[in-house]
C-alpha cells in the first residue's frame, strides 16, 4: 500500500511541473480588460498565483512521500 501511495504522490508532483506551464484566463478577464498592460499584470498575477499554489503541493507531496 505504501509503495501505491508513494506512486501516486511522484504522479501529483509531475502533474504539477507540468501545470506551471500554462494557466486559462478566462474570458471575461479578457473583455474587462481594454488596456493591454492591465491584462498583462492580471494574467502574470494570475501565473505567478498558480506557480506558488503548484510549488507548495510539491513541497507538501515531497515530504509525505519522505515521511512514508
Amino acid at each position: 500500500m505504501g509503495n501505491e501511495k508513494t506512486y501516486y504522490a511522484r504522479q501529483s508532483i509531475k502533474l504539477s511541473e507540468e501545470a506551471k506551464q500554462s494557466i486559462v484566463v478566462p474570458s471575461d478577464i479578457i473583455k474587462e480588460c481594454n488596456d493591454d498592460r492591465l491584462l498583462g499584470m492580471r494574467v502574470r498575477g494570475m501565473l505567478i498565483t498558480k506557480i506558488k499554489e503548484c510549488d507548495e503541493h510539491i513541497i507538501y507531496m515531497k515530504s509525505f512521500i519522505e515521511n512514508n
